[in-house]
């Protein structure tokens, strides 16, 4: 028995230490190509490398499935079920393609790592103290990157990303929590010191991105929450905010040029909004010329200086002698070329079981319990992936399949508790 008691114990602390080295590892994911963490990359082969974050995560998910076993509750089938369309989409596309290289299939793994790192955070992050170790290490990490960050934009007036272009979504996920917080009046200085302090990381990136996701976050809090508490609370975050951009204004004159600089660029279409424009226009072009499969899972990185364009966007002579490989700058057009309308609907009915579970979140969660606040932060980060992804890469990533996994261990121990309360009655 006092073995048994003993194993129980070391397995609860193994969780823990996994759930908390899960939320710190997130500040890992993307590496700032011009940052101190720029060389924190594990090839895998010649074009495809893996981060910190996945180091750990890849054998700790893959050890889990023969921990947990294939367990997939009935309110999960479908979510689980789009993610397999989605896998076979990439590979019908891939076996479908013209011109395929064998790194191509690898790059399958990557949705592959979704499906398993969703299932095994759905079941870890079903004990609510493994949650309370998961934020910890994000709180841990966001609190490095946010003086990192502060620090390097000081230092040098450029960029002030200290680990991860990826950073800003994590800082945005606890702003959010902490304007949830604000209903309770304990601590209520200590978290608005804390969110300015992130909303100064935020402005230190000098990053459009970061601002936009930030404010659509914030109005999706505000549609989905429309009470008048809440209400308050965003407003209260609001007036913060703009008397930390005054002070910026005013103490960081060349931040804010720069910043403000970026920003035309943005509404007159160059710098890399162009850059864009450019990959979104053969995006659309290769859709065009293969409609059903698309080009092929992973081609578009790999095949970009042959692709068509049906707008003829025309770079700049310095960002034609770059030779970049990216990837469409657009998770939705990325789909369409890559996997075309096959890859599409799946991808369709991935949004609609994502866009499921945060109303489920919204519905069963409890806006005063402290706990519940950080699930619904990351229910409405989720929404904003989903957003987002007509404009970057948010689905199918890291940090979306561990928030992903995160509400889904919420819902799990919700209907354990549900279950429990039926059958006591």
């Amino acid at each position: 028995m006092q073995t048994n008691k003993s194993h129980y114990r070391l397995r609860l602390r193994i969780g823990h230490i996994i759930s908390a080295c899960f939320g710190f590892l997130l500040i890992f994911v993307g590496p700032y190509g011009h940052g101190y963490f720029k060389d924190w990359l594990i090839p895998l082969t010649s074009s495809y490398r893996i981060n910190l974050f996945e180091a750990f995560a890849i054998p700790i998910i893959y050890g889990g499935l023969i921990y947990y076993g294939p367990k997939i509750r009935k309110s999960e089938q479908f979510l689980f079920l789009s993610i397999i369309l989605v896998i076979f989409s990439r590979i019908v596309s891939t076996l479908a393609a013209e011109n395929v290289q064998i790194v191509q299939y690898i790059s399958i793994f990557r949705y592959i790592e979704t499906l398993v790192l969703i299932y095994i955070c759905a079941n870890l992050f079903s004990n609510q103290k493994n949650r309370h170790f998961f934020i910890m290490g994000i709180i841990i990490g966001v609190a490095i990157e946010t003086v990192g960050g502060i620090f390097v934009h000081l230092k040098t007036q450029y960029r002030g990303i200290f680990v991860s272009n990826s950073s800003f979504i994590l800082q945005t996920f606890l702003i959010i929590a902490c304007i949830l917080a604000f209903i309770n009046r304990k601590g209520k200085f200590r978290m608005t010191v804390f969110i300015l302090a992130m909303v100064l990381a935020i402005f230190a990136t000098l990053t459009r991105t970061a601002w936009i996701f930030l404010i659509t976050s914030v109005l999706i809090l505000a549609l989905v929450y429309s009470k008048k508490r809440i209400l308050k609370n965003i407003l209260l975050f609001i007036v913060s905010t703009g008397i930390v951009v005054l002070l910026i204004g005013k103490r960081l004159p060349v931040s804010t040029e720069i910043f403000v600089s970026r920003t035309k660029s943005a509404f007159s279409g160059s710098g890399t909004v162009l850059y864009r424009f450019y990959l979104w226009d053969m995006s659309i072009a290769s859709f065009l010329q293969h409609p059903i499969f698309g080009i092929g899972s992973g081609s578009f990185t790999r095949q970009q200086e042959h692709l068509p364009r049906v707008f003829n966007v025309e770079l700049p002579e310095y960002y034609r002698n770059l030779n970049l490989q990216l990837r469409p700058h657009s998770a939705f057009l990325g789909v369409l070329s890559e996997t075309g309308i096959v890859g599409l609907a799946a991808y369709l009915l991935w949004i609609v079981a994502i866009i499921g579970i945060s109303r489920k979140i919204f519905r069963l969660s409890n806006v005063y319990l402290s706990h519940d606040r950080y699930v619904i932060a990351a229910s409405l980060i989720i929404i904003s992936f989903i957003i987002f992804d007509t404009i970057t890469q948010c689905s199918f990533t890291p940090i979306s399949s561990t928030f992903i996994g995160f509400s889904l261990g919420y819902l799990r121990e919700k209907n354990k508790i549900s279950r429990t309360s039926e059958l006591m009655k």
